[in-house]
This record gives structure tokens, sequence and C-alpha cells, in this order.
């Protein structure tokens, strides 16, 4: 007779990151049993995690709601409370202020209340217009200028034309408007007339046409514009805008060039840049000015104005 010996195991656990699991030896397949649960488990654990993020979400906001709510009744406790002293609806609020004066020529004490008792008894002296006084310039109280031209001159050169003949074409050549002339009784007639002639060479200077083929100079008191080869005939008309416009030939015959023949070298008449000639204006304009100096400030008069 024969007897049959059963042996029987009992299965242990163990534990792996912060998870308990059976260990035993109908268990020993050689699957990570861990790693199937948890992808059985992942859907189901992202609805987890999402319901954890709402409800950080929603605490948050608690939060905020708390401090805005805590704003919101320190402001009323302050400024609505009537046990508070700053309450802004109480009828004594604005009437338990102090009044102070503005001026150091007038003293003011007292509250609010009393505002509407105060009474002007009398008045010693009135305040006086604001007025500015300089003090003597130079040391002397009496300041005298030179005399007064009975009329202003003003430059009238920038932006007149004149037209140059040269190689069978016409070239108009227009004065900058910068350029300026003295009109004073001493004023040199010859630098006058240079600033004129330099100012139309630096047009020809941008002519790739007439740059090197001509040009113009001023000497005793004349005007001459020559072609730089000495044989090419060059010749200077005046300048029309339209039908009726005459101020070229004013400006020509100004520069002493009205009617004269083409030839190689032409010279105008000698020709005066004192404040009657055409090349200044005899009236005051809007933008003529005086300019002044009082106690070391520039001060601007203007004329037009």
């Amino acid at each position: 007779m024969s007897s049959t010996a059963s042996t029987s195991s009992i299965s242990s656990f163990y534990t792996e990151n912060g998870v308990t699991r059976l260990n035993g030896s109908e268990l020993m397949s050689g699957l990570d049993t861990q790693k199937l649960i948890d992808a059985m488990t992942a859907k189901t654990q992202s609805k987890i995690d999402k319901q954890n993020s709402l409800e950080q979400v929603a605490t948050w906001r608690r939060e905020m709601y708390r401090e805005v709510e805590s704003l919101m009744q320190k402001l009323s406790d302050d400024y609505f409370s009537f046990a508070s002293d700053t309450n802004i609806l109480s009828s004594t609020f604005f009437s338990s202020l102090d009044l102070v004066s503005s001026s150091s020529a007038v003293s003011a004490t007292g509250t609010a209340s009393n505002a509407g008792n105060v009474v002007v008894n009398s008045v010693s002296q009135t305040a006086k217009a604001a007025v500015y006084t300089t003090q003597d310039i130079s040391g002397v109280t009496t300041i005298q200028s030179g005399a007064l031209q009975s009329e202003w001159a003003q430059s009238a050169v920038g932006g007149k034309s004149l037209v140059v003949g040269y190689g069978g074409k016409q070239y108009t050549l227009t004065v900058d408007s910068s350029v300026t002339l003295d009109s004073g009784a001493d004023a040199d007639a010859n630098a006058n007339l240079t600033k004129i002639t330099d100012n139309l060479n630096k047009q020809i200077a941008s002519s790739d046409e007439l740059k090197g083929h001509v040009e113009f100079s001023a000497e005793n008191g004349q005007v001459t514009l020559k072609s730089t080869d000495g044989t090419t005939d060059v010749s200077v008309t005046a300048y029309k805008a339209d039908g009726d416009d005459t101020s070229g030939e004013t400006f020509l015959s100004a520069l002493g060039l009205s009617g004269k023949t083409a030839a190689a070298s032409i010279t105008g008449d000698t020709v005066t840049t004192d404040a009657d000639s055409p090349l200044f204006n005899q009236t005051v304009s809007s933008a003529s000015y005086l300019k002044l100096k009082v106690d070391g400030t520039d001060y601007t008069v203007y004329l037009g104005t």
C-alpha cells in the first residue's frame, strides 16, 4: 500500500514602489503584472488626475474670492460704517477740517463750521498788477540806438532765376532761398554779388552738361559769365514763369546783365547792391524781426505781426 504525500506552499508578499504584491508559484508566469495593471487602468487614472487638477483650480479660486471679499469688507468698515471716524456718509466728516491760508500775506485759523461767519471788515491795500522792471543796462538810465531806417530793406535775391544758354541749349539756374544780401550803407557790393555768383556756380556744378564749361564771377561791381574754353559762346536771358512774370527781367537788370549779346565772355554793367537796389524789398514782411537783450535775456520782436 502506498501513500501519496502532498506538499503545500504559502504565498508570500513583497512591496515595490509603495505597492504590495502577491508573490506565489502560481503567478510565476514571467509577465510584469504591475505594468499590465497600469495599462488597463490608464484611462481611469487620467480621469482621476483631471479631477484632481480641477479641484486645485477651485481651491485657488476660493482663496482669491476670500481675499477680494476681505478687501471689500475693509473698505466698507473704513469708509461706510457709522462706527468709523472716516465714514464719508457722516454729516460731520467734511465739517471737521481745519482752515488754513494759502497766502503768506493772510493768516486764517478755525474750522469749516466757522466759514459761514467770516466777514471782511476793511481792506487797507489792494493788490497791484504784476510788472517787470529791468535794472539799468550798462550803468545808464537812457539807451539811445543809432538811427533807424525809415524803410526796412529785406534781401529778395533768394529764389530768383535766370536762363543760361550753352551749346544750343537753355538751362534755368535758381538762387537758393538761403542766400541773403547785406543792405547796410557800408555793405561791400562785390561781397554781395559774390554771394550770388557763388550760388549760381553751385547750381552749374550740379549740372552734368554745364559743369566745367561755364562760370560766373564778380569783380569791381560787375558780374561776368564766360565759357571756360574761351571760344564757345554763352548767353544769359531773363527767366519767365509765365507771360506776365517780370521778376526774372528785374533780377537780370539788377545784375547788370540785361540785353547782353551772346559771346564767349559776357560782362555786365556796374551795379550797386545797396538797399535801393531791386535785389531788396522795401517792405516789412511777417518774417522780419528785431532781437534785443535785456539783463542777459534775449527778446525777439516780430515787426510783421
